[in-house]
């Protein structure tokens, strides 16, 4: 691929507990690389996910106040990268001299065969990569889209409760999740809720037997 001299490439370390790298690509190209995690400031992304908080070069941040573990994904360990969790999404408005998107992506290393979570890359709402699903036995999976002359998207970031994703509650994974939470509980409940899982809400949804649990908790039952 030809570039012109000062055409800008952004490369992002992550999604979803993820990681990435691109130097061996830079050096093909030649073009500037801009990694999200050091421009995330200037680049001012919009960021949602399911529990814990964004990790800038880490996994994701607990929301207990642990401290976030290092970047690894199968066995490869990342200096840079975002530590991101399922469900989640960010979207970047790019300036024009943003030519390409690539990185390197998969699910934090845990125990094996832990996880079920699928990629995805939206340029002006259209999808233009999917990878996945994949578990945490996965090795880092290349992704690489060209986004030059990408609008900002018009579309909201809706958070996707798929089968199989860890509740945010109690972190197991659920195939009955309850939804539109708002219309279901009682404002006390989901106030409950928030108080002893800071960074939670309604949108993030929860599984059936939590939604029970915190039901009789904030009833004072349990």
């Amino acid at each position: 691929m030809q570039v012109a001299e000062g055409v800008r490439y952004l490369v992002i370390f992550a999604v979803v507990l993820g990681a990435a790298g691109g130097a061996a690509w830079a050096e093909e190209t030649g073009g500037d690389i801009v990694c999200v995690s050091d421009a995330w400031q200037e680049l001012a992304p919009e960021h949602t996910q399911a529990w814990g908080s964004l990790g800038l070069n880490t996994a994701t941040k607990p929301p207990d106040g642990r401290s976030a573990s290092p970047l690894k994904v199968g066995d490869q360990v990342y200096e840079k990268g975002l530590g991101a969790h399922a469900g989640g999404a960010t979207t970047i408005a790019l300036r024009s001299d943003f030519v390409r998107f690539e990185a390197e992506v998969g699910i934090q290393r845990q125990s094996g065969g832990r996880g079920s979570v699928v990629f995805e890359v939206y340029v002006d709402d259209e999808k233009r990569a999917s990878v996945g699903p994949l578990n945490d036995d996965a090795a880092p999976q290349p992704i690489a889209v060209d986004v030059e002359g990408g609008e900002i998207p018009e579309t909201t970031n809706k958070v996707m409760l798929m089968p199989g994703f860890p509740c945010p509650l109690c972190r197991f994974p659920t195939y009955t999740w309850v939804e539109d939470m708002e219309t279901k509980l009682e404002k006390y409940i989901l106030d409950f809720i928030r108080e002893n899982h800071p960074g939670w809400d309604v949108e993030y949804g929860a599984c059936d037997r939590c939604v029970e649990v915190y039901k009789l908790r904030a009833d004072g039952v349990m």
